[in-house]
């Protein structure tokens, strides 16, 4: 980062780099936790519909949830070290400059070095909320001239970092407390232009500890005005520097790259070495399995042009090539005729007997020439598909 080539790369290039970090460093951007609306240590939920079934799936055991406002705004980190303060976009771009007034702030917080998890907000004049496209302007990647930040609000949530201790490890419980030692007025909506007197604010964390009264509080702050719906965070759950939290988005016969080849997720045990998205193996740690929910959960039949088929959800992040480059995006953002990337050593496992290795490997340069320039970008792309992968086209996509 600090060669000067960072803002130059691309945010899928940025982030790959970010889920490499072990640990919290002040002042660089670090992978943020990255929840869904189906996720496992935090859970967050756009509407009330599903809540019932979550609050009694969660509390078939004794438990205890964090439950929060999911505010309309854009997702920043935000970083000191002494007198030096650094903001970012969960993609790693810097937005120092773009916000004077909200450095200010962090400058004086009373803390020697932190780094926070939070959310962007600018509000009207009439104190209504503006949401991503208010706060568009300050995090464009071509921006770089400070905005007016007056009336901007930082919801912070969780604090990673403190005072030379990281705080990834701890529960998500006691990292409140921390946060609450700095000090931050407690907010989720501004009453009047007197609370932007200080422009981060820690926001409301009510704690359940029954079905009904998730239901209850999750009812609670889906009205809270510039609210998306209700958080849930499990009150023990660590903060995961890979990005993600644990997806429900692999159906049990869907298939896993281990080492010890392709296993079906429903055979895959605690201490398996599986192929992780960032191309390095990781041991499971933790399990967890869930029952579709009949109008919630879109089940999607994933079929390429070789006859490659994997059933999961809308939500399971698939790699694709677009722009000549390869990026990881949700299944159900996939249109059909994009090309799928895959890993190359155990394909032919996947592969009816009709297809051979030069049907698949030795496509010609001609067939490519139609579609893409013989550019720089396009031999970085054949390089990383001899290297690491391989590639089908025509994909379809199925809904059932």
């Amino acid at each position: 980062m600090n060669s000067g080539e960072w803002e130059g790369m691309g945010a899928d290039a940025r982030f790959r780099l970010m889920t490499r970090r072990k640990d919290i460093e002040p002042l660089y951007p670090f992978a943020q936790l990255k929840t869904t609306k189906k996720g496992y240590s935090a859970k967050e939920v756009f509407g009330l519909k599903s809540v019932k079934d979550l609050a009694e799936e969660l509390f078939e055991v004794p438990n205890k949830q964090a439950t929060e406002v999911k505010v309309d705004g854009f997702r920043i980190q935000v970083h000191k070290d002494g007198k030096r303060v650094r903001l970012f976009t969960e993609s790693g771009h810097e937005i120092t400059k773009q916000l004077p007034t909200i450095v200010k702030d962090v400058q004086g917080l009373p803390a020697k070095s932190l780094a926070l998890d939070a959310e962007a907000t600018p509000y009207a004049e009439d104190l209504t909320n503006l949401g991503r496209a208010g706060a568009a302007p300050a995090f464009a990647q071509g921006a770089r001239g400070p905005v007016d930040d007056s009336r901007w609000a930082i919801h912070v949530f969780d604090i990673l970092y403190l005072d030379g201790e990281s705080l990834q490890n701890l529960p998500y419980e006691e990292r409140r407390e921390k946060l609450r030692g700095i000090e931050l007025p407690t907010r989720d909506v501004p009453k009047s232009a007197a609370d932007f007197k200080l422009h981060l604010w820690e926001n409301n964390v009510e704690w359940a500890t029954s079905a009904s009264s998730m239901i209850s509080l999750a009812e609670k702050v889906t009205a809270v005005s510039g609210s998306e719906g209700a958080m849930f965070k499990q009150a023990d759950s660590k903060y995961r520097m890979s990005g993600d939290t644990p997806l429900w988005c692999l159906t049990g016969g869907s298939r896993l790259f281990t080492k010890k080849g392709l296993i079906p997720v429903k055979d895959i045990k605690v201490g398996d070495e599986i192929l992780t998205g960032i191309g390095t193996w990781g041991i499971v740690e933790a399990i967890s399995t869930r029952m579709a929910v009949k109008g919630e959960d879109t089940i999607y039949d994933a079929m390429t042009n070789y006859g490659i088929k994997e059933r999961m959800t809308g939500l399971h992040r698939v790699k694709v090539l677009r722009d000549n480059h390869p990026e990881w995006v949700p299944l159900e953002d996939v249109a059909i005729g994009e090309e799928l990337l895959f890993p190359r050593p155990q394909i032919e496992e996947l592969l009816p007997p009709e297809i051979n290795d030069e049907k698949l490997y030795l496509r010609t340069i001609d067939s490519y020439q139609k579609t893409i320039p013989l550019t720089k970008a396009f031999w970085r792309v054949i390089g990383f598909w001899v290297g690491d992968g391989g590639g089908a086209s025509d994909t379809t996509k199925g809904e059932i």
